[in-house]
């Protein structure tokens, strides 16, 4: 069912809102199942209970707080700006998923908070902070999984791209470059480039200190093909590519002093057919 819902908010964008409104409901009693199993248990634990069948039905339950906001965080990409009605509701709740045991829940969360920021602005703005602050925490927790991790840079890129008037841009940037490229799931990294460009364009002065390492990261991306097999290919690549030829119009030397030192002749070659 949570398949049906993303792929139908695919297709009809927010144009999905009169149909989530009506499911918005009981797919969010999905993300405190795992707490209602809990209470119930405690009150059940001098009951005749098969202690090794009771961790399975509570990975069961994980799992169903792992689909519900995994499918919230799904309908708010696709939904863009028609998910701001919804991003106050929930926002608290997914907050608190951040520190769920389970660390797929954990990964969803992380992915669905960066998107519900994204979109729900000034209906949230009063979380960013603290969310920010939990989610750099988190990144610094060497027991984290790293596909937790991965999701928690893109949750971050989703945020700052919405509020970068409101947090560090040059501590952050730094914080994200300092990750990249990501571990296990490369697609977060699309919210991150999405975000670093749409700074850029912005002329945002924190953002344009960092043109030397926005040059190195997007032709490796764009030279090793990081993003073949992930939706918005070709819109990031076009992003990327327009910004070096950018670079290449503007200042020729910066570019081919980085080039010139990370790359050898054949794959300098290689990037100038990309971007002829």
């Amino acid at each position: 069912v949570t398949e049906a819902i993303t792929e139908i908010s695919k297709v009809l964008g927010y144009r999905f809102i009169p149909i989530f409104d009506s499911i918005v409901e009981p797919l969010f009693s999905y993300l405190t199942i795992d707490q209602i199993y809990n209470t119930n248990n405690n009150k059940n634990n001098n009951n005749n209970q098969n202690d090794n069948i009771a961790p399975l039905f509570e990975s069961e339950f994980f799992d169903f707080v792992s689909f519900a906001v995994g499918t919230f965080a799904e309908v708010a990409r696709e939904m863009r700006e028609g998910f701001y009605k919804y991003s106050d509701s929930i926002i608290e709740v997914v907050f608190s998923l951040l520190d769920h045991e389970y660390y797929l829940v954990r990964q969803n969360s992380a992915y669905a908070i960066g998107f519900i920021c994204k979109y729900g602005k000034d209906k949230i703005v009063n979380y960013v902070p603290d969310i920010v602050k939990t989610l750099m925490l988190m990144l610094e927790n060497d027991e984290e999984e790293p596909v937790v991790k991965d999701n928690i840079c893109g949750a971050i890129g989703c945020i700052l791209y919405s509020f970068h008037e409101i947090l560090d841009v040059n501590f952050i940037i730094s914080f994200l470059l300092s990750n990249l490229p990501l571990n296990t799931d490369k697609e977060p990294s699309i919210y991150i480039y999405e975000t670093f460009v749409h700074l850029i364009a912005s002329n945002n002065e924190h953002a344009i200190k960092h043109l030397p390492q926005y040059i190195s990261i997007f032709s490796k991306e764009l030279l090793f093909h990081q993003f073949e097999d992930l939706f918005l290919t070709e819109t990031i690549k076009n992003d990327m590519i327009d910004f070096l030829k950018h670079i290449i119009s503007s200042d020729l030397d910066l570019f081919n002093n980085i080039i010139s030192s990370e790359f050898n002749q054949e794959q300098t070659s290689a990037l100038q057919n990309i971007l002829s």
